[in-house]
């Protein structure tokens, strides 16, 4: 009982339960508007935790991943963008998605499955940030033998860059800030831009 309350605490935090694994992403921001270019695997935990303890057959592991990466496709498919997905078994899946959003109003926030999300300061400037794990959320996922999720991360933009913990900056205006992400250990992503 405790691990299904901790596990749908967790599902809370990750759209659709869907933890990214293995990614190639970019963020392209600009005055207006952000689009994400993902590449890579999408965990849908709850099957993950499933499958990988013997609750969930093959076709019940897949019918239950599908379920959480048609959530996100459906919002994906709402702004035009497009999402692709073939299912791995245990609860992976690679997916590739293109998915642009006009960006937020001041104090409103635009999420990508929040796997990655921009807010609007009040003083205008846009804030990019990916989801804050809680400690016992990571070692959650790390005893369930997640804890190895990685990825790259790159955002680019022609504003000006006001802070931002990118582990590489460019050499030129709209180039790529840089992360090198590992889901569970790194601190979250955060860039802070004005146009």
């Amino acid at each position: 009982m405790q691990k299904t309350i901790a596990l749908a605490t967790l599902c809370a935090l990750l759209s659709g339960c869907l933890l990214p694994d293995r990614f190639d992403a970019t963020l392209t921001l600009g005055a207006d508007s952000a689009t994400l270019n993902y590449r890579g695997e999408l965990v849908a935990v709850s099957a993950y935790a499933d499958a990988t303890s013997g609750k969930l057959s093959a076709v019940e592991d897949e019918k239950v991943t599908r379920e959480a990466l048609d959530a996100v496709a459906s919002d994906v498919r709402k702004d035009e963008g497009t999402m692709e997905a073939a299912f791995l078994g245990k609860g992976r899946a690679t997916a590739s998605v293109h998915w642009t959003q006009p960006n937020p109003a001041v104090g409103a926030k635009t999420s990508f499955a929040d796997l990655v999300a921009i807010r609007r300061q009040g003083d205008g400037a846009l804030e990019v940030v990916t989801p804050a794990l809680k400690d016992r959320d990571r070692a959650q996922l790390t005893r369930m033998g997640l804890g190895g999720a990685s990825g790259r991360l790159c955002i680019k933009t022609t504003g000006s860059v006001v802070e931002s913990n990118a582990q590489a900056t460019p050499a030129e205006p709209g180039g790529c800030h840089g992360w090198t992400i590992e889901v569970l250990k790194d601190q979250p992503v955060r860039m802070l831009v004005r146009f």
